[in-house]
């Protein structure tokens, strides 16, 4: 795990940046930075939660989706913060997908599947959400909390 601060115009910007194998017994290692960099902006429960809710799911989806479980391909998260602003980007190794075409979990025939939910709640839970796609690259998702 890499910390760093970087001071610009007063305002200093912290970065944690963590690159696990795609396995998710690293998941609670996850969770616990998140946390920790969740106390360190002093946020309440309830915001806590989401974020913490919505990197589980990007992570969960790098992992399971971009990656497809092979331990070989990494997955990269980076939260990058101040006292304005959260962003944690999330780096698989995968192909990608389109994003635009996932079904709406709200709709009825979906109300029950097990799954799906992860994307809804990621932009439920964040103020900006961006995924771009890099042939060799990977999937980077990239989410914004303004605190």
């Amino acid at each position: 795990m890499l910390t760093r601060s970087v001071t610009k115009k007063s305002v200093c910007r912290q970065c944690v940046h963590i690159i696990i194998n795609s396995d998710v017994r690293y998941l609670q290692m996850i969770e616990s930075a998140s946390v920790t960099v969740l106390q360190i902006l002093k946020l309440d429960d309830d915001t806590k939660f989401k974020i913490t809710m919505a990197i589980r799911e990007a992570v969960i989806n790098a992992i399971y989706h971009g990656n497809k479980n092979d331990v070989k391909k990494k997955v990269e998260i980076s939260y990058v913060f101040d006292n304005k602003k959260l962003e944690i980007i999330v780096t698989d190794e995968g192909n990608g997908f389109n994003y635009k075409s996932l079904p709406n979990p709200t709709k009825k025939e979906n109300l029950l599947k097990p799954f799906g939910r992860g994307i809804f709640f990621i932009r439920s839970f964040m103020d900006k959400v961006n995924f771009t796609h890099e042939a060799d690259k990977g999937l980077t998702l990239r989410m914004i909390k303004n605190l």
